[in-house]
């Protein structure tokens, strides 16, 4: 079975990091962005089963 989708969408280095590692050890594969229109991008590319989303970032916002 494979790993579920994860797209983490957040413009705070730190708290990206510190979620992305949470997730992976987890078991999820995760995909990380800063940008709302990078995260569109990649949505359209591979549909994630599942979306975290900080609402105020740069480009297309949350």
């Amino acid at each position: 079975m494979a790993a579920p989708k994860l797209l983490l969408v957040e413009d705070d280095p730190a708290l990206a990091e510190l979620l992305e590692y949470r997730f992976q050890s987890e078991g999820y594969n995760v995909r990380t962005t800063a940008d709302g229109d990078e995260a569109l991008m990649f949505a359209d590319e591979d549909v994630p089963d599942l979306v975290i989303l900080d609402w105020m970032i740069e480009g297309t916002s949350g």
